[in-house]
């Protein structure tokens, strides 16, 4: 695999990890952390994406545990399956 592909596979797994983790709170700071760290650390091995590098997010809590935007997130991705 060349770097570019890994760059851009990283790049979705910590994208994905901050939509599914969405109003969890701190209980899910770690798996952001995690896919974020593995971005730096490429990164740091390959210069050329230094400045591609996401800011580092937090997650804050909606007030449910998630549980709101969890639903919104599945709403969404049902009307979008509906309109294929």
């Amino acid at each position: 695999m060349d770097t570019t592909t890994k760059w851009k596979q990283l790049q979705q797994r910590y994208y994905k990890t901050l939509e599914l983790t969405a109003g969890c709170g701190d209980r899910a700071q770690g798996y952001i952390d995690t896919e974020w760290n593995k971005l730096a650390a490429f990164a740091k091995e390959h210069p050329e994406f230094g400045e591609q590098l996401p800011r580092k997010h937090s997650c804050e809590d909606d007030g449910t545990s998630g549980m709101a935007s969890g639903m919104a997130l599945h709403a969404s991705n049902m009307a979008r399956s509906m309109r294929q």
